[in-house]
């Protein structure tokens, strides 16, 4: 049975999807007709500054989470990896084009995304051209937020995994940790969030 092939296409990035493939268009900007809801701009706004390469990324993740949404795994019956396992292609224009475009670097998203998924591959295709305009004084190029090297980011579901890593972290290091999680709708899921913060 040949595999269907998952492409998605994200902030506005142009290809041409093969007739037996899938494909969705994903953008989040309320200029660009949106048809997926990603709180990056109001965030963003509530921080001084952030580099765009973390902000590509922060929008990598969310297009991953909403292709792992949108596609689905296959019948409930289907309990073998060659039944529910599938493959994506992103692609997405991004900020910081140079660093993103590297072979390693979409190497260890594919890696990453792979081992955290059990899907069979996450190939992306980067674009340039996607810009962020300056939402305060240290958006600009010649202002600098300092040293914020004592800093961790932890993702954080609220299992047992991701707090058992959080309370990895603290136990050895004194530095601040920023936790990021995905709300979904079940008020039942951040109440427990809340509780192990």
């Amino acid at each position: 049975m040949a595999r269907r092939v998952n492409h998605l296409l994200c902030n506005g990035a142009d290809f041409v999807v093969p007739r037996n493939a899938k494909s969705l268009r994903l953008d989040y900007r309320a200029d660009k007709k949106p048809n997926v809801r990603i709180e990056l701009p109001s965030f963003v706004e509530q921080l001084l500054h952030v580099p765009p390469r973390l902000l590509d990324l922060l929008e990598i993740a969310a297009y991953v989470y909403c292709a792992d949404r949108w596609s689905s795994r296959g019948s409930k019956s289907a309990v073998e990896y060659h039944a529910w396992s599938r493959e994506f292609v992103f692609h997405i224009k991004v900020r910081d084009f140079e660093f993103w475009s590297q072979a390693d670097i979409r190497q260890k998203l594919n890696l990453a995304l792979s081992f955290l998924s059990g899907d069979r591959k996450f190939e992306f295709d980067f674009q340039s051209g996607h810009e962020t305009p300056p939402t305060s004084l240290f958006d600009l190029q010649h202002v600098s937020t300092g040293d914020i090297s004592k800093s961790r980011i932890a993702l954080f579901s609220g299992g047992l995994d991701s707090l058992a890593g959080v309370y990895e972290i603290l136990s050895r290091t004194s530095d601040s940790v920023c936790l990021v999680s995905h709300r979904s709708s079940q008020p039942q899921v951040g109440h427990t969030q809340d509780q192990l913060v």
